[in-house]
């Protein structure tokens, strides 16, 4: 970290499997936000963190000098975690995003901001923890409304793991019709879904493979009952 605070170059960052912990990320997040590089690519999957506060402040050090970043892989992080440990979230008005969403929240404004570049996102397994009911419903629709949004980029999406069900896959599937440039590849389960292309040009619709689920099969009628081909 020490030695990026002076690395004013840097465009690609790989970190993926080291167990930075808390005060790595942390110290990482202050070196970025001095340095200012030009990262275009964030690599950095399952590194060793127990709550969704550090993925936050690394998030926020990135948006701080407006790092022009085109791919980014979380995947394996806490971007939303229920602490059990932590005393019972207060009450919150109407809308309000709590803790437990923060990290989720700002990457959601993130990529629904005019002039974003983000066209690579794996939020692969990124909610270890049960959340409850309400939580999870919020951070569903926090990530679909993004998705949907009229600045969304994105090319690329993999919410494997995210909990997705079936009767919130359909919020899903409004949210890629809406948006203004579609993703290419969705991957929901475990396999790629063409969802720009769902039906090649030999008319031909094939997705999921053996290890497809109920939730790909849902995701795909609804795109296809919606015009998708």
């Amino acid at each position: 970290a020490q030695i990026l605070r002076s690395n004013g170059t840097l465009r690609t960052l790989k970190l993926t499997d080291n167990c930075m912990g808390r005060h790595g990320l942390l110290a990482l997040a202050d070196a970025v936000r001095h340095a200012r590089p030009p990262l275009d690519e964030v690599l950095m999957g399952n590194l060793g963190i127990s709550s969704c506060e550090e993925i936050y402040a690394f998030l926020r050090a990135l948006r701080d000098f407006s790092a022009p970043l085109r791919v980014l892989d979380i995947h394996g992080n806490p971007l939303c975690v229920a602490d059990a440990s932590a005393p019972p979230e207060p009450e919150l008005a109407a809308g309000a995003v709590p803790p437990s969403l923060r990290a989720l929240a700002e990457l959601c404004d993130w990529i629904s901001a005019a002039g974003n570049r983000i066209s690579v996102l794996n939020l692969r397994e990124v909610m270890r923890e049960e959340l409850p009911p309400e939580a999870h419903q919020q951070a569903v629709r926090m990530l679909c409304a993004a998705v949907g949004h009229e600045h969304c980029v994105l090319r690329e999406l993999n919410v494997h793991g995210f909990g997705f069900k079936p009767p919130s896959v359909k919020m899903l599937a409004v949210a890629i019709r809406q948006c203004p440039s579609p993703l290419e590849t969705l991957v929901l389960s475990r396999w790629p879904i063409p969802v720009s292309k769902l039906v090649d040009a030999s008319g031909r619709l094939t997705f999921g493979g053996a290890n497809g689920c109920e939730e790909d099969v849902v995701l795909v009628a609804h795109l296809l009952g919606e015009g998708g081909g």
